[in-house]
C-alpha cells in the first residue's frame, strides 16, 4: 500500500508517516507534562484532584490528569471517554455521581474527590498527656506549654483543656450516630455541625471527636463544646492537624 501511494502521490511517505508520530509523540509529551502539575492526593481512601487547577487547565490536560486519578482508583484502568467526562462534568456543576459503576465522584470544598468504599472508621484511641496520636488521617498531640506561651483557641488549630483533666483519660473516637455537641442555648446534632463546617458526607462518620471524662467536649476542626471552658492556670493544649498526600501523576 505504502509503494502504491508514493507512486501516485509522489511523496516519501514513510519519512512523512514517522515525522507525522514524532510530532504527535512530542505534543503528546508536552500535554503529559502539563497535566502532571495539577495537584493530584490522597485522602482516606480517596483519590482527590485539585479542582481549581483542574478547570483551569486546557479540555486535553484534563483528560489526561482525570484519566491519572482514575487510574490510581483502579490500576492499571484509566477509565472510558464517558468515565473522564462523568469526572469533568461533577468538577464543572458540583453534583455527585458514579464513573463506571463503581467510583463515586464528588465535589468536596476545592477538592474533586474519586474513591471506591468511604473511610474505613478507626478505632478509639487513648491520648495521653503529653503525648500524640494518629486516627485515620487525623493526628492529635496534647502538650503543656509554658505559662507565657501564647495559646491560640479555636475549631480548627487548638483547644485548651482545664487543668483538672490533665490526669484523667482523654479519648479520641468516631462519632456515634444522632450524637449531639452543646451549644449556645441547646445542642446540635454533631453530623450538622460537620456539615456546616464544610467536612465532606464522606468523611463524617470517621472524623474524630475527641471525649474527656466520658464528655464529648471536642470535634477537631468543627467547634468546641459550648460548656468546655478552660480553668485554673495550668492547662493543656489539644492540637489537631489533618494530613493529605499530595503528589504529581503522569496520565
Amino acid at each position: 500500500m505504502i509503494p502504491y501511494l508514493e507512486q501516485r502521490l509522489g511523496v516519501d511517505v514513510q519519512s512523512a508517516t514517522r515525522r507525522l508520530a514524532a510530532a504527535a509523540a512530542a505534543d503528546d509529551a508536552a500535554l503529559f507534562d502539563l497535566a502532571a502539575t495539577i495537584p493530584i492526593g490522597k485522602d482516606s481512601g480517596a483519590v482527590i484532584i485539585a479542582a481549581p487547577a483542574l478547570g483551569a487547565a486546557p479540555a486535553a490536560v484534563r483528560a489526561r490528569a482525570v484519566r491519572a486519578a482514575l487510574r490510581m482508583i483502579h490500576p492499571p484502568y484509566a477509565g472510558s471517554a464517558s468515565d473522564v467526562e462523568a469526572v469533568l462534568v461533577v468538577a464543572a456543576d458540583g453534583t455527585a455521581r458514579m464513573a463506571g459503576g463503581a467510583v463515586h465522584i464528588s465535589l468536596e470544598g476545592p477538592h474533586l474527590a474519586l474513591y471506591v468504599d468511604r473511610p474505613v472508621t478507626p478505632k478509639p484511641v487513648m491520648l495521653a498527656i503529653p503525648g500524640c496520636i494518629e486516627f485515620g488521617s487525623h493526628r492529635v498531640t496534647a502538650d503543656m506549654p509554658t505559662p507565657r506561651r501564647p495559646v491560640r483557641i479555636g475549631r480548627n488549630h487548638l483547644v485548651l483543656v482545664a487543668d483538672r483533666v490533665t490526669d484523667e483519660a482523654v479519648t479520641v473516637r468516631a462519632s456515634t450516630q444522632g450524637e449531639r455537641i452543646p451549644i449556645a442555648g441547646g445542642t446540635k446534632l454533631v453530623r450538622d455541625a460537620m456539615a456546616e463546617s464544610g467536612v465532606p458526607r464522606r468523611l463524617r462518620p470517621a472524623w474524630p471527636v475527641v471525649e474527656v471524662d466520658g464528655n464529648m467536649v471536642w470535634v477537631p476542626g468543627v467547634r468546641v463544646a459550648d460548656r468546655w471552658k478552660p480553668t485554673g492556670a495550668t492547662y493543656t493544649v489539644l492540637r489537631w492537624e489533618r494530613e493529605v498526600r499530595w503528589t504529581s501523576q503522569r496520565s
